[in-house]
């Protein structure tokens, strides 16, 4: 996870093309400072995984293998020996998140139809795909090339960003012409409520819900048998844990009453649903009485 606050500009070294991947080498100071084969680094907003380390002159020469899906989804595939690029360590847990989240996954490429100086700042206008330019909303946040922007105009075919003197100077964006392509990656809390609204949609009209529950673990502490799984409703997920009365008169108490997610979202004037999941009553072969 990075928040699109970007560390420095690194710059390419070497482009190695194989069968398998492209071998990317980048020179980099500050964001390589800890880093080690293994760890991840946001490259124009594409979220990378380091697999060699050396130092050159002070300063660190970091490479990367991208498949070739990678290559052909970024503008990484436009870069060339010099280019400047965007670098972004991942968010520390406790770290302050100065812009916005962005998970590294490249939702799609943009082209650059507007560049310009407007006073001390800079507008640009970008053109994207209709299923990106429906996540994009005036005054919502975006990741251009992994830089954190705030939309300032929505169009049909294009969006509006203004640069301030300072983002231009420490990102790549100084390096950006009219016609250049540039990694977009979309807020994804804007898919996230998408996703949870289809739900009660696609049920009115006439979809049978999808549920599945998956058990991961169980175990039996004295009289209680407890497992743990994982419910799947419409696309949500929520941790299950059931506790079983066995042998006794103990009562089952949940560890949660389990409401299906679409259902916390039609609350009535404040009123919670009040469906809960049916208990059964049996006894088995050995007479003891056990509760679900």
């Amino acid at each position: 996870m990075f928040t699109g606050i970007v560390e420095e500009t690194g710059v390419v070294r070497a482009i190695q093309p194989s069968a398998n991947s492209i071998r990317l080498s980048i020179e980099a100071c500050h964001a390589a400072r800890g880093l080690k084969p293994g760890d991840s680094l946001a490259v124009n907003g594409c979220c990378l995984t380091a697999v060699k380390l050396t130092t050159r002159r002070g300063r660190k020469l970091v490479q990367f293998d991208l498949l070739h899906e990678t290559w052909a989804r970024t503008n990484l595939q436009f870069a060339r020996t010099g280019s400047l690029v965007n670098l972004e360590r991942p968010l520390r847990a406790a770290g302050r998140i100065d812009g916005h989240f962005v998970t590294g996954h490249v939702d799609g490429l943009g082209r650059i139809t507007r560049w310009e100086k407007a006073g001390a700042d800079h507008v640009i206008e970008i053109a994207a795909p209709p299923d990106i330019l429906r996540y994009v909303v005036f005054k919502g946040s975006i990741a251009v090339d992994g830089i954190s922007l705030t939309v300032g105009g929505v169009t049909k075919k294009h969006f509006r960003l203004w640069i301030i003197p300072h983002t231009w100077e420490v990102t790549a964006l100084r390096q950006r012409e009219v016609g250049d392509a540039v990694n977009l990656e979309v807020d994804i809390l804007g898919k996230y409520v998408e996703r949870f609204l289809e739900a009660p949609a696609r049920r009115e009209k006439g979809a049978a819900a999808s549920t599945r529950c998956d058990f991961l673990d169980r175990e039996r502490r004295h009289d209680v048998f407890m497992a743990f799984g994982v419910l799947e409703a419409d696309g949500a997920m929520l941790l299950v844990v059931l506790r079983f009365a066995v042998g006794g008169d103990l009562p089952l108490v949940g560890e949660r009453d389990l409401v299906a997610p679409h259902a916390a979202c039609h609350e009535d004037q404040g009123q919670k649903d009040q469906r809960r999941p049916e208990f059964h009553q049996k006894d088995s072969d050995s007479g003891a009485r056990g509760r679900t």
